[in-house]
């Protein structure tokens, strides 16, 4: 078990933490994300493999977080799907709109390894 706190204000996050489960191989089996919420009290924000696609996120590798990630580059600023992760990316509750630049550049830079794939994801993405 992992618990991450996490709170960046600058970005206008709230306050939240990660809590990942593993299995005794290190494979991620779970993750919980609880935030503390515009109204002052702490909810789950979000939990893999019930809030989210589960055929992608099922079982918890890095290729179906990726093929999530994927899946989001295409996703609307007003999909139910992109919403969810802009909760989860805001600390668990959605404080302002993305834009579709900025939204490229979150995603690319989960899915990229390096600058040039970085450059080359926003590159072949741009109009989405």
């Amino acid at each position: 078990l992992l618990q991450v706190p996490s709170i960046t204000p600058r970005d206008g996050n709230l306050p939240s933490y990660l809590r990942a489960s593993f299995d005794s191989d290190w494979n991620l089996r779970e993750v919980h994300h609880r935030s503390f919420d515009l109204k002052g009290t702490w909810s789950t924000a979000a939990e893999f493999g019930q809030n989210f696609d589960s055929t992608l996120t099922s079982p918890l590798t890095t290729v179906s977080l990726n093929a999530y990630a994927q899946k989001l580059l295409g996703e609307s600023k007003t999909s139910s799907t992109w919403l969810q992760f802009l909760a989860l990316y805001q600390g668990g509750t959605v404080t302002a709109p993305m834009g579709n630049k900025d939204k490229l550049k979150v995603i690319c830079k989960m899915i990229s390894t390096d600058d040039a794939s970085y450059e080359g994801c926003k590159a072949d993405n741009k109009n989405h």
